[in-house]
């Protein structure tokens, strides 16, 4: 779902959506979170304890870092409307693809416990992100300009929120 909401803020903030970029999207989430599951099940249990130490401050602070800067941004662009804001470059793709994908690695290594096939699920993990994420940005691309800006606002507090439900989860806050 988080990869959804992800992507959903991508097409809001877009000028227009094309195949292209959607697939572009798509790819990083769904490959990032294939991967991520897989890596969590074969380091397995030894690699447990490193990781579970400090993944919801990672995730937290990439998603809070990019929520905050779509805040800013939005706020920026209210009284300029419809001009493209490019969040697909590299960079972006590469810290949203990690900041939404490190709970797939603790779902990994939650398979690794139980001696559970990684190869099927990682591939269907794959392919529903892969789907949910071009889903969602042409849902926020239909989204009209008046409410660009305001969205895109929301969609950073939404990543920011997002964020801090990780750390708090993490932290044992939430059962």
């Amino acid at each position: 779902m988080d990869v959804f909401a992800v992507s959903v803020v991508a097409g809001i903030a877009a000028q227009k959506i094309n195949i292209k970029d959607a697939g572009k999207v798509a790819s990083v989430f769904g490959s990032f979170q294939a991967l991520m599951f897989f890596f969590g099940f074969v380091f397995g249990m030894n690699f447990k304890k490193y990781i579970e130490s400090f993944d919801h401050w990672i995730a937290f602070t990439i998603l809070c870092a990019i929520g905050v800067r779509m805040i800013i941004e939005g706020a920026r662009r209210l009284e300029s409307c419809c001009k493209k804001i490019d969040y697909f470059n590299p960079a972006t793709l590469l810290f949203l693809g990690i900041g939404t994908s490190i709970d797939a690695l603790a779902v990994g290594l939650s398979f690794s416990f139980i001696s559970a096939n990684s190869y099927m699920p990682s591939i269907t993990i794959g392919i529903v992100t892969f789907i949910i994420s071009i889903v969602g940005m042409f849902l926020g691309d239909k989204l009209s300009c008046r409410f660009r800006q305001k969205s895109e606002i929301l969609g950073g507090m939404i990543l920011v929120g997002i964020g801090t439900k990780i750390l708090v989860e993490h932290l044992g806050g939430l059962a």
